[in-house]
């Protein structure tokens, strides 16, 4: 075929591409002959050949441009879906051929369109990227479902920054897709892309496309959730993770994803412990469970005062990872300092009547009799500042303590709201005996109620 095609003898050349087509069992060959078949229908004129390489090309495989790529054809392919836009023929003709040249631009002319919204584009590549958006909208308007075009629109959006926009088509791609071939040709925006607004909306866009559409929440529950929360636990969206989790919550699949330990950890964040449980539970009857699974059950137990259960659960997590030194910190305060706690709860139970205050001009924390120390100037001593200067049971918000952080213009920047707690806590039980007296979840801060009374 190819002797025949540079002689320009296009007759007898697309009998030898048809042959091609018929008996190569080798995909790329394949693929090579269809689009110098096509080229040779263009040379013929043969409109009615054209439009049938057209329509059987595959809507949903970008296989078929990469491997015309490598086999040195794709600028023959180009010099095609160009020529045939200029035709006088069926739209859906002009629009699918659009389709498949816009992702031509971008696979071949952007190869590097992954990376292209971290830096400034050259003229070049913005004309490129421009040309490859216009056609993909025109190919859109006609032929909506077609999943192969709708992942090159959402990642043109990619290339552009637009992020938010670009997981929105990805969406139309998953709710229009129902076949699982399809997400070999997944778009690369993920939620970690996103806007925060996005990101704290999305439950609720996802409940809106489950409406009365159960096969299509199957198909997301199976294909897509678990690569969500993964991203959402990277961010700590713990509060969206729950969200997605209480809109799904009514669907078996749920509890058959990858993700029980992320979506069982959020539930904690966001207090809800009972609905934490019961998936930690659940991870543990699908595998046996993992250490960080009995680690933090055994956490929880201890919160609810269940010492017994908590001794259990962590001498499991111990048992199944003996060099874990999260594991073993808590294996020791639970295990081997009960009796300590016990005293400390006594102690506790004793000064009831004690009130928890901070001395600013001290920078002391005490309770009835004893006190502990706060480096002044610091982070814990401003953060101590602003909690105690509201109502004992008042949960302040991160961006007020932020904003008196930010006005004490300390040298340290790379503190968090959430590590500073965790020192001030530590400091607080080894000085006076009281453990996590502040609270940090949800974005809010705020001192335990056992204190408070």
């Amino acid at each position: 075929g190819l002797l025949f095609y540079h002689k320009k003898e296009f007759d007898i050349a697309i009998k030898y591409f048809k042959e091609s087509i018929k008996n190569d069992y080798i995909e790329f060959s394949t693929i090579a002959s269809t689009t110098y078949l096509l080229s040779c229908y263009l040379s013929v004129n043969d409109i009615e050949g054209i439009k049938e390489i057209i329509n059987m090309l595959p809507e949903e495989e970008i296989d078929y441009i990469d491997f015309s790529f490598k086999l040195f054809c794709e600028d023959i392919a180009e010099q095609c879906y160009r020529k045939i836009i200029r035709l006088e023929i069926e739209e859906m003709i002009i629009a699918k051929t659009k389709g498949f040249l816009a992702s031509l631009i971008l696979s071949n002319k952007l190869p590097d369109f992954i990376n292209y919204h971290r830096r400034k584009l050259t003229d070049k590549e913005a004309q490129l990227l421009s040309e490859a958006k216009a056609l993909i909208k025109s190919s859109i308007e006609y032929h909506s479902s077609n999943v192969f075009f709708l992942c090159v629109y959402s990642d043109i959006l990619y290339c552009e920054g637009k992020f938010d926009e670009s997981f929105i088509v990805q969406l139309e791609f998953l709710k229009k897709s129902r076949n699982y071939k399809d997400l070999e040709i997944f778009p690369n925006v993920s939620l970690e892309d996103c806007t925060d607004d996005f990101i704290n909306n999305y439950p609720g866009k996802l409940n809106e496309l489950f409406y009365n559409d159960n096969e299509f929440e199957d198909f997301y529950i199976k294909e897509k959730l678990s690569n969500d929360i993964e991203h959402l636990f990277k961010l700590k969206a713990y509060s969206v993770i729950v969200d997605l989790y209480f809109i799904l919550k009514s669907n078996s699949n749920i509890l058959k994803i990858d993700s029980l330990f992320e979506i069982a950890y959020s539930l904690k964040e966001m207090d809800h412990i009972n609905e934490a449980i019961l998936i930690y539970e659940k991870s543990i009857d699908i595998d046996g469970g993992s250490s960080s699974v009995y680690n933090n059950l055994a956490i929880i137990y201890e919160e609810k005062k269940d010492i017994k259960k908590a001794v259990e659960l962590i001498k499991r997590a111990k048992k199944t990872n003996k060099n874990d030194l999260i594991i073993e910190g808590n294996y020791r305060r639970i295990v081997e300092d009960i009796f300590q706690n016990k005293q400390n709860k006594a102690n506790i139970n004793n000064n009831k009547k004690s009130r928890l205050s901070f001395n600013n001009e001290l920078s002391r924390i005490t309770y009835g009799k004893r006190f502990c120390q706060i480096p002044i100037n610091t982070y814990e001593y401003y953060l101590c500042k602003t909690i105690f200067e509201k109502p004992l049971r008042a949960k302040i918000p991160e961006e007020e303590i932020l904003e008196v952080l930010d006005r004490a213009k300390l040298e340290e920047k790379k503190r968090t709201i959430y590590d500073t707690c965790i020192r001030i806590n530590r400091k607080v039980e080894k000085s006076i005996g009281l453990q996590k007296i502040l609270i940090n979840r949800g974005s809010m801060v705020w001192i335990r109620e056992d204190f408070t009374e």
